[in-house]
């Protein structure tokens, strides 16, 4: 998984997450990739909420 940020041409910017994954198993393909497409919202919501509080708190690294 990885984050892009990316400057719209109005101003501002958009957030673009890509996400690679492979997957076997007993389940069928797309119900495969169904699943893991909303166990990944779940992941990156939590991410991003990190990244807000960390952003927040100011502070170098």
């Amino acid at each position: 998984m990885s984050y892009t940020v990316r400057p719209l041409e109005g101003g501002g910017c958009r957030l673009v997450v890509k996400v690679v994954a492979e997957a076997e198993g007993a389940l069928p393909h797309r119900l495969r990739r169904r699943l893991l497409a909303w166990g990944d919202l779940v992941m990156m919501r939590k991410q991003l909420l990190t990244f807000k509080k960390l952003a927040e708190q100011g502070g170098g690294a």
